[in-house]
C-alpha cells in the first residue's frame, strides 16, 4: 500500500503518477493449478474489477452509485471519468498459479476530475483510502470463492450488470470492420460479433484497447 506513487506500472508500458488521497495496494493470491482459476487465469483480472465496483456499491445508500467497468481492467464514474484501474501479473511456480494484482482507485483527490468523495451524498462522511482497501479485499475473497467453487459464469451476471458495454458497436482499428460486443468468452476475451459475416471474435485483453470516445479497438503497440 501506498499514499503517492511516482513510478506505477499500468498496461503494456505505461507509467503512472498518483498523488495523495488515491488508494494504491498491491496483493498476491496463490492457486493449485487443478482450481478453476488456475485454468481459467484470464478471468482474475475481471474477478478483481467486478470486486472493485461490487464494494462501492455494496454500501448501504450506493446501490445505484454510477460506478461502472470498462473493459478489460479500468473504473469509470460514468461513461467518461476514469476513477481507477488495475493491472494483475501471473506466474507458475511448481505446482501453482501466484497472481500480483495492483489497484489503483481515485477516493479522495479531486483533481483533475473526480474522486468517490465528490459524488457522496453530503451528510455521509467522506471515506478513508484505508476503509475503501479493506472493502476491497473482502470482496475479493468472497468473489475468488465464488469462482473456485462454481466457475466462472456464476460472476458474469455481476460482471454484465456493472459493464459500459452491453451490445456495444465498434470498430476494429486495424480493419474498419464493424463489430457488436457479445460479451467474454470461456476464457475471459472480449466476445464480439462482426456486422458483415456474422463471425464471432475472440479477443485478447493483453493486446487490445477500447477507445471509448471514438468506439474503437485498437491493437496496442508494446514496441
Amino acid at each position: 500500500m501506498s499514499r503517492i506513487q511516482t513510478a506505477g506500472k499500468g498496461r503494456v508500458k505505461n507509467c503512472w503518477l498518483s498523488p495523495k488521497g488515491c488508494a494504491m495496494f498491491t496483493f498476491g493470491y496463490t492457486v493449485e493449478m487443478e482450481s478453476n482459476l488456475a485454468k481459467m487465469s484470464s478471468y482474475f483480472q475481471h474477478l478483481c474489477v467486478i470486486a472493485v465496483v461490487d464494494a462501492l456499491r455494496s454500501i448501504t445508500g450506493f446501490e445505484n452509485l454510477d460506478v461502472r467497468i470498462k473493459w478489460p481492467n479500468d473504473i469509470y464514474y460514468g461513461r467518461t471519468v476514469k476513477i481507477g484501474g488495475m493491472i494483475v501479473n501471473c506466474t507458475m511456480k511448481n505446482n501453482s498459479f501466484e497472481f500480483t494484482t495492483g489497484v489503483g482507485l481515485n477516493v479522495a483527490n479531486s483533481r483533475p476530475t473526480l474522486c468517490i468523495n465528490d459524488v457522496l451524498p453530503k451528510d455521509v462522511e467522506p471515506f478513508s483510502c484505508e476503509q475503501i482497501i479493506a472493502l476491497i479485499l473482502s470482496k475479493v475473497e468472497e468473489f475468488i470463492e465464488k469462482f473456485q467453487e462454481k466457475g466462472y459464469e456464476s460472476i458474469l451476471p455481476l460482471y454484465y450488470k456493472y459493464w459500459l458495454h452491453e451490445y456495444q458497436e465498434l470498430t476494429l482499428a486495424d480493419t474498419k470492420e464493424q463489430v457488436v460486443v457479445r460479451g467474454l468468452d470461456q476464457y475471459g476475451f472480449l466476445q464480439v460479433r462482426s456486422r458483415k459475416s456474422g463471425k464471432l471474435i475472440s479477443l485478447q485483453p493483453d493486446g487490445n484497447s477500447l477507445d471509448m470516445m471514438h468506439n474503437l479497438l485498437r491493437v496496442k503497440d508494446d514496441s
